[in-house]
């Protein structure tokens, strides 16, 4: 497809960008007293007849999420939205092959946490597993499915049955992305291939800082790091043995390294790693928001999906941190960039 294919839809993500919360709006959010004071706040937003529709608090999350499903479900109905659409869905389709195998492990009924967000078939690759068939070309990703089960029967270890998954996860997002920016030609920018290889960087660099957090060996997480970001793993190996803040020095660029290095610092006295996820997630946002410089494309499109999944993180964390009684303080320091 040429850009000018995506002009149509590129002007109605546009309309729908009108809407979204901006940074200034959820520090307000912050401030205010309790969660219930935080729906009234909402009612003035694109959320109002969701607010209204909320019958307790504690039900925020049965009224919200439905906002997220709708705006992926807009892209996919766009002109080469089902590209962009197995792009952004890619982390719901693994997610969901992950409850799959948890519940076939506990032998439990986890129907609740499968989301609606995805392309597979959660019946039909459950079929394949329990049958002990082989992978089938016509069942989406069921060759992840049984290589992850198997890997589980073979070692009882969930974990890396589920780091399996975590690396075929992306490196398909890299191939996707690739696809979607050959299908521009010469009018591509590589905006998907570098968004990929660069949420494989940070995938990596966070599967590293937690491993040594964990006081794991290097040899029981390389294999399950992918190669294909633009950090070369082995370099990753060879400072695995260095603190976390040498590693960020000598591996990360000098425009990311130094936000990394102040949430290692924050997060070594708080004992948790929120600090460092947010700034890496705020990183990929800054990458996201070069789609606003681009005026018909498939980035568009999924500019749009990642500022909305962001700001329903945001909303989930500021109901949640409200019911908690959080301070204000603390819900800012762990708020998302988002796009708007």
């Amino acid at each position: 497809m040429q850009r000018a294919d995506y002009i149509h839809s590129s002007a109605a993500i546009r309309v729908k960008e009108k809407g979204l919360l901006n940074q200034s709006y959820f520090l307000r959010l912050t401030d205010l007293e309790s969660a219930g004071d935080v729906s009234k706040a909402l009612s003035d937003s694109i959320y109002a007849e969701r607010v209204l529709a909320m019958e307790s608090i504690s039900k925020y999350w049965d009224v919200f999420s439905p906002e997220l499903v709708n705006a992926y479900n807009f892209v996919r109905e766009q002109k080469g939205g089902e590209a962009v659409y197995s792009f952004v869905a890619l982390k719901y389709d693994m997610h969901n092959i992950k409850v799959l195998l948890k519940s076939m492990i506990l032998d439990e009924d986890l129907s609740e946490l499968y989301s609606s967000i995805g392309r597979i078939s959660v019946p039909a690759i459950k079929r394949l597993l329990e049958s002990g068939k082989n992978e089938s070309k016509d069942v989406l990703y069921s060759n992840i499915a049984i290589q992850a089960y198997d890997l589980y029967k073979q070692n009882k270890d969930a974990q890396q049955a589920e780091m399996i998954i975590d690396k075929f996860f992306l490196n398909e997002l890299l191939r996707i992305g690739k696809e979607i920016d050959a299908s521009l030609g010469n009018e591509s920018k590589n905006f998907f291939t570098e968004y990929a290889k660069l949420f494989i960087d940070t995938s990596n660099i966070q599967m590293v800082i937690r491993a040594k957090d964990h006081g794991r060996q290097w040899i029981n997480i390389k294999d399950f790091l992918s190669e294909s970001g633009n950090i070369d793993i082995r370099h990753l190996g060879k400072s695995y043995l260095e603190t976390p803040k040498v590693v960020i020095e000598r591996l990360v660029s000098s425009d990311m390294h130094k936000g990394l290095l102040e949430a290692i610092s924050k997060d070594e006295k708080n004992g948790n790693l929120l600090e460092f996820e947010r700034v890496l997630e705020d990183y990929l946002m800054k990458k996201t928001k070069e789609a606003k410089m681009i005026s018909a494309g498939p980035e568009v499109m999924f500019a749009y999906v990642h500022a909305k999944d962001i700001e329903l993180l945001n909303m989930r964390l500021i109901y949640i941190s409200k019911m908690n009684g959080k301070s204000p303080d603390s819900i800012k320091e762990r708020l998302r960039e988002t796009y708007a």
